[in-house]
């Protein structure tokens, strides 16, 4: 419903720019055909390519196609809500990087991990129908499922939960410990559980839960947890026969080099052309990279951007290319369960823009070729000639691709081993604060940072609209004397930003929630200047949470934009009427 909006946003960018005034695409595509041809001289020597992350089976081909003609080209890829850590554990547990199918249908008993899988996430839509249907008793034989939630702030799926526990981010990982432990999964860090002594109650019921329903049972862990813990998870779920009952794999979708390592390459002078293709680094990426500082002052020649909006990337482009929207465009997408499906436009592009695949078929000499040639064409190569005109007009009517003959088989696993795993020692804690970053619920990583209908919308469990804030326990804003709408300095490893604070009852007591995808400079008339930049704080080597964050208060006070309070009765019983 909201991509409507960037679709006829009149902010979107409408014209090729070249070093600072405007250009045409045919120039551009002269200047990509000049660089091809030298790129092939030097198979490719200087040329990197960076991308969010692509789950188009088309433009991976162009890809892996342009990575043969020029071997010493790279591409990378980076999402500033990424899910690297899911794919490094399963890789530690399972040896290979593969992508976790769970099935709540099947499950009795869910744990979810600081896993707001009712909320986001790329199968959160299917989750959260077969955790509904599974809810209700009329239809399941006069049972549903329990869940049980432990996290650092309060979400949808925990607001959610049958038993719901407050713990810090860093904790999740005693949690899981003391879960696999209690289980007696082999190979269980043995982790000190002084820190969440509170909750071993709760633990101990859980594990016998568990143990009863086993084959049953399913333990999820959110993307923002480090690998370790998904490691971890998945031999609990082993433990508990949940793999081949509740869960099952799928191939994880192909990544490209880090961005750090790109950063690391221009900096040192190894890339003098740099393609970004629909992402922003400039503004996503941690601080710590000094993402426009490098590039600004490197050695390359030629720094191309493509996006929707002439965004904070583009500034400091030489070239800049107006994105078209997807809804514009043709291309094809595979889901988190493997299904693909065709993209085809619903209208023709309103400010001439282009896509990926026609910049990556520029680079590949196929100039001129459209975007729907080389979609069918690669989907040709997939399909019985005799048979594709049939299976093509097919996938655009049913809107999926179904490849002719047998199902793919799922992707099998080796039994998780947590041999290879380094525990890391437990991180500080006492009165220390941790520092929590979390996508916002609306405007994601900032991309949709422009769109005034999602800005507008209240968010999950705060109501918030319009921007974002620093999310404090009622304890923590006692002992600092906090109050809603007060002005903080959030000091973090030599990073200053100032946020209005906001008592969040639910919140891990020492834990400090600020949500990305605000703060932004050139996001267009709606977006720009909106809450504060959590980027700044961030870093690469703790990009979801970390100790070592100071809050210190100001006098100065804001307004909230906050549509409804909640409705906790701060322990006042309910009132009581007797029915005549």
């Amino acid at each position: 419903q909201a991509e409507i909006l960037p679709l006829y946003d009149p902010d979107r960018s409408q014209t090729v720019v070249h070093d600072g005034r405007l250009d045409t695409w045919d120039r551009f595509l002269r200047f990509a055909i000049d660089l091809r041809a030298r790129k092939l001289e030097s198979k490719g020597r200087g040329l990197r390519i960076l991308t969010r992350s692509i789950s188009s089976p088309t433009v991976l081909d162009q890809l892996r196609r342009l990575k043969e003609t020029m071997p010493e080209a790279k591409w990378h890829s980076y999402e500033a809500v990424s899910r690297d850590s899911a794919r490094k554990g399963a890789e530690l547990a399972l040896g290979a990087p593969l992508e976790l199918r769970p099935h709540l249908d099947k499950a009795d008993v869910v744990v979810a991990l600081d896993a707001d899988f009712l909320n986001w996430g790329p199968a959160s839509v299917r989750l959260a129908r077969a955790f509904a249907d599974r809810r209700d008793p009329a239809t399941n034989g006069g049972t549903m499922n329990r869940l049980y939630a432990f996290e650092p702030s309060p979400t949808v799926t925990g607001a959610a939960a049958d038993h719901r526990a407050a713990v810090a981010s860093a904790d999740v990982l005693l949690v899981a410990a003391a879960l696999a432990k209690a289980l007696k999964v082999e190979g269980a860090p043995d982790l000190p559980a002084d820190r969440i002594q509170a909750h071993s109650a709760v633990i101990a019921t859980l594990a016998a839960e568990l143990e009863a329903h086993k084959g049953k049972a399913l333990i999820l862990v959110g993307d923002a947890q480090p690998a370790e813990v998904h490691a971890l998870a998945l031999a609990v779920n082993a433990a508990l026969g949940a793999i081949g009952s509740t869960l099952d794999f799928g191939p994880a979708v192909e990544q490209g080099a880090s961005l750090a390592e790109l950063i690391h390459d221009v900096d040192a002078g190894d890339v003098d052309t740099l393609l970004v293709l629909g992402a922003n680094p400039v503004y996503e990426a941690p601080a710590d990279l000094k993402v426009a500082e490098v590039l600004t002052h490197s050695k390359l020649t030629a720094l191309i951007h493509m996006g929707l909006y002439n965004d904070e990337t583009a500034a400091i482009s030489h070239w800049h290319l107006p994105e078209a929207h997807f809804l514009e465009s043709w291309g094809d997408v595979q889901s988190s369960d493997g299904s693909i499906a065709p993209m085809q436009p619903l209208i023709e592009p309103l400010y001439q823009g282009h896509s990926t695949i026609e910049v990556l078929s520029a680079l590949l000499g196929e100039v001129g070729v459209p975007s729907r040639e080389v979609v069918r064409n690669y989907w040709r190569t997939k399909t019985p000639t005799a048979t594709f005109e049939q299976t093509w007009r097919s996938a655009l009517r049913d809107g999926v691709i179904k490849l002719p003959g047998e199902a793919a088989a799922a992707p099998t696993a080796a039994a998780p081993k947590l041999d290879k795993v380094q525990w890391p020692s437990p991180a500080a804690g006492g009165d220390d604060l941790e520092i929590v970053f979390r996508p916002d619920p609306m405007i994601w990583d900032g991309r949709y940072a422009n769109n005034g209908w999602l800005q507008e919308l209240p968010k999950p469990i705060t109501t918030m609209t319009w921007e974002n804030v620093a999310l404090v326990s009622p304890a923590l804003a006692n002992r600092l004397n906090l109050q809603d709408g007060q002005i903080g300095v959030l000091d973090f490893r030599s990073s200053t930003v100032e946020a209005p604070v906001l008592r969040q009852p639910g919140q891990a007591e020492n834990s400090v929630t600020v949500h990305l995808g605000h703060g932004r400079a050139r996001a267009g008339r709606v977006g720009d200047g909106i809450g504060f930049n959590a980027n700044l704080l961030r870093r690469s080597d703790a990009p979801w949470s970390s100790f070592g964050l100071a809050l210190k208060p100001t006098q100065r006070t804001t307004q909230l934009p906050i549509t409804q309070h909640h409705n906790k009765m701060e322990g006042r019983d309910l009132l009581r009427v007797d029915r005549v």
